[in-house]
């Protein structure tokens, strides 16, 4: 038997307060691990909350040095609204061995008997909240958990904590008025932040003028692939939480420099000042992805770091892709009037269900074919390959 912490919540994003406070239960309750729970749809939150894989993939930045806390993927897959007792439930179903603490915030205390069917909770955990030391409420959250304890006829364990102020609300308010987060976050997360441009307003061109403008840039075959990998990403985006209007612009983005030939990309390159690997230079048309992602930062106006990153490597590929870039990658792909690709409709199917399995086919399935053609192949595809592979730990599914 195993004494395991169970600590959810939306972490959006994850900060320092939470590890502070998983920390605490740890230690004080002396717990052997805390498994942390990414919530996929809130059902308590009414407010968008960012899309789960990114709040999944900060919470796993955040505890990547902490052996004694596991985050795990048991809401990553579902689509409907998850309870806690449901999630209590099967837990106990799953892992019968295990006696779970439920850790909650000091605020969530007062509102328990509120909550869906807590007496199944309270039948399955004992409750752990946390109380600030010398707070002048301390006398009050005793008399609630006396209360829960009586009611409920479980155990409530009161944490002595010390005043954490940070709140994931103030912490998006303040990346949105470009203040500094660092003493509040992780540093990974922090770059995580940064770098795929959350939680700032984001004010996206027209998509309806940029398509009639590649309307008439692009050759007809091209804009039904350019409207497929659009509707595509959209699809993509809502199976995962992402913002629609982010990845149709995307998409809709992705081969906007398709209309210039090889000579022209090259052209252009030097122009732009955009640097030339030697496989661009034996096959430039794939200089398009480059060439694509300025014009969308300078001719459209994009201002969003992670669109113009998705258009840079929708063709080649890069290691630990962010999801946008993981789903314009799979919808260039798999978009409806592709049907040339030997596996495709395995991984259709996939790209709804495991997106880095997904991601690791196409490049299989990519290299197999470029080696087949004798047509040489970029170095990021090879390094891109080579990093799902050992993420996954699988050598082939071919």
């Amino acid at each position: 038997m195993g004494k395991i912490g169970i600590y959810g919540g939306t972490f959006d994003p994850v900060h320092n307060g939470h590890l502070y406070l998983a920390k605490a239960a740890k230690e004080q309750l002396g717990l052997d691990e805390i498994w942390w729970i990414v919530s996929g749809n809130p059902p308590h939150k009414d407010d968008a909350v960012t899309g789960r894989r990114m709040r999944y993939d900060m919470c796993a930045l955040a505890l990547a040095e902490n052996e004694d806390m596991a985050l795990k993927d048991f809401e990553m897959s579902r689509s409907t609204e998850c309870y806690s007792y449901e999630l209590l439930e099967w837990l106990h179903e799953k892992f019968p061995q295990h006696k779970f603490y439920f850790i909650m915030g000091e605020d969530s205390l007062d509102l328990f008997p509120a909550w869906v069917h807590p007496e199944r909770i309270a039948a399955l955990a004992s409750l752990v909240a946390a109380v600030r030391k010398e707070s002048p409420d301390s006398a009050d959250m005793e008399q609630t958990s006396e209360m829960i304890r009586s009611r409920f006829h479980t155990d409530v364990y009161l944490l002595q904590t010390e005043n954490v102020p940070i709140s994931s609300t103030n912490l998006r308010e303040s990346v949105r008025q470009g203040k500094a987060i660092a003493d509040f976050v992780p540093g990974a997360v922090e770059e995580y932040i940064r770098s795929h441009g959350l939680y700032q307003t984001r004010d996206y061109p027209d998509i309806q003028t940029i398509r009639s403008d590649l309307h008439h840039r692009l050759k007809p075959g091209r804009y039904r692939h350019t409207i497929g990998v659009m509707e595509t990403a959209a699809n993509l985006a809502m199976r995962y939480c992402m913002p629609v209007e982010k990845l149709r612009l995307a998409g809709l983005l992705h081969d906007c420099a398709k209309c210039y030939d090889n000579e022209e990309l090259l052209k252009r390159c030097q122009k732009y000042g955009l640097a030339i690997t030697e496989a661009e230079q034996r096959s430039p048309h794939l200089l398009h992805a480059k060439v694509g992602a300025y014009l969308a930062e300078h001719r459209y106006q994009v201002t969003d770091p992670d669109i113009v990153n998705a258009i840079r490597f929708h063709t080649t590929g890069n290691p630990a892709m962010t999801l946008t870039e993981q789903i314009i990658f799979i919808a260039d792909y798999i978009e409806p009037n592709r049907d040339r690709a030997r596996r495709l409709t395995e991984i259709r199917q996939l790209a709804y269900s495991d997106p880095d399995v997904c991601t690791l086919m196409i490049l299989e399935d990519t290299i197999a074919y470029l080696k087949e053609k004798a047509q040489p192949m970029d170095q990021a595809t090879v390094e891109t390959y080579q990093y799902y592979k050992e993420k996954l730990g699988k050598t082939t599914f071919q």
